[in-house]
């Protein structure tokens, strides 16, 4: 018997989605809400274990049992004790696939603009056979939220193919690429690119979320995936 896959919606902004594209992008970070309440926790590990405290909402219980079989992420503090549980990652395990929601508009029973091309025209999809063609047009008024985006409209497909928890400023300099974020180095030896940064893990503290949570430093999920391109 063959297991369906799993597929969820996950929302990016334009410059994202334009990375993506661009096969730049393949992870993304979202905080664990609500946040672990018990400051000794060292890392998370995705284990099977029949018994474990709980530390999510500051539980006072002295244990709780998991109640079902298989794998779930354990908090160990910095002896290798299991302190904590924590709930299902939010957008799926590797295997499961995301369809992205994007900044669009409908303009026919057949056609969608996204917002994410603006830069050098816009992709007109054609349903009929999924192809798509590079038009130019003018700024269109109408764009519609990428929360109301139905699953139809979605140009884009992700396969996870893995999955952590990790603080957030704990991102590397090769993650912290792989999320998308660029910077170069002009001719005169000084750098530019996002926000002027020097590296791409600067680039990365800088960016519209994350620049809000980069000092509080929390859990954050962190997926990587691949684009599902159509044959």
């Amino acid at each position: 018997m063959t297991t369906a896959v799993k597929e969820r919606p996950i929302l990016f902004s334009a410059p994202m989605v334009r990375a993506i594209l661009e096969g730049r992008k393949t992870q993304t970070r979202r905080v664990v809400k609500p946040q672990p309440a018990y400051a000794g926790i060292e890392k998370f590990v995705f284990e099977t274990h029949p018994f474990a405290p709980s530390a999510l909402k500051g539980t006072p219980a002295a244990g709780m049992n998991l109640a079902k079989e298989g794998k779930t992420w354990l908090a160990e503090d910095w002896c290798g004790n299991i302190v904590g549980v924590l709930g299902d990652a939010p957008y799926g395990l590797p295997g499961d696939r995301l369809w992205v929601r994007e900044t669009w508009e409908q303009i026919s029973e057949s056609h969608v603009w996204y917002r994410a091309d603006h830069n050098d025209g816009y992709w007109l999809r054609r349903f009929e056979g999924l192809h798509e063609e590079r038009l130019r047009t003018i700024n269109r008024p109408g764009w519609k939220s990428p929360v109301s985006m139905p699953r139809w409209a979605s140009r884009i497909t992700l396969e996870i193919t893995d999955v952590r928890v990790q603080r957030l400023q704990d991102i590397s300099e090769e993650d912290a690429k792989a999320e998308g974020f660029e910077f170069g180095q002009n001719a005169d030896g000084t750098f530019g690119g996002w926000g002027g940064a020097d590296s791409y893990r600067a680039a990365f503290s800088l960016g519209a979320w994350v620049s809000k949570y980069w000092n509080a430093n929390p859990w954050v999920w962190a997926y990587t995936f691949k684009r599902i391109v159509p044959a």
